[in-house]
């Protein structure tokens, strides 16, 4: 997601992946990004700071505690008035998934450990460690019609457009 900032931003690209790493060099063909591998519980290493960080598709996968390690250092690494940019599932709309999943005879649908939240769990969460919320931002706001819609090509791209901006209550995922 790193190529895909705009504007003329410098960073740190972060990962414990030697082959992640390797698309990352690939992606960001830039002298402004420095690339290093490393790991999520010791990036205070870095010591330095941030105004923008983002990680998506990984702090959902830890558990409370190792959660709770990631946010501290990430915190290190923040400036004063810094943001943590993130996703975080819809633990109502999985729960709606399973349903569906179990009723066709499906199991296993998440093959990788994943940590889904209603809103106020999420907020809480973050309270908790002392990180606040500024806005949730939702992805996927009527998930089950755009999934079908998926099916038809360009044309289904065309209406899960339109029907993202019918905003819902209950969408797949925020953008914290």
């Amino acid at each position: 997601l790193t190529s895909e900032l705009k504007g003329n931003l410098n960073g740190i690209a972060v990962d414990s992946s030697e082959e992640m790493l390797k698309i990352a060099k690939k992606r960001l063909k830039s002298n402004r990004w420095n690339i290093k591998k490393m790991d999520a519980f010791k990036v205070s290493q870095l010591n330095t700071k941030f105004q923008v960080i983002t990680c998506f598709r990984f702090i959902r996968h830890f558990n409370n505690i190792e959660r709770t390690k990631i946010y501290s250092e990430l915190k290190s690494l923040m400036e004063k008035e810094s943001y943590l940019i993130f996703d975080a599932v819809n633990k109502k709309k999985w729960q709606q998934i399973r349903k569906i999943s179990t009723f066709l005879g499906k199991r296993d649908i998440v093959k990788v450990y994943d940590q889904f939240y209603t809103r106020k769990e999420l907020i809480e969460e973050l309270n908790n460690n002392g990180l606040k919320v500024i806005r949730l931002v939702p992805i996927l706001n009527n998930y089950l019609i755009q999934y079908l819609f998926s099916f038809l090509g360009s044309f289904g791209y065309e209406l899960i457009c339109f029907f993202e901006k019918f905003k819902s209550k209950n969408p797949w995922e925020w953008i914290v």
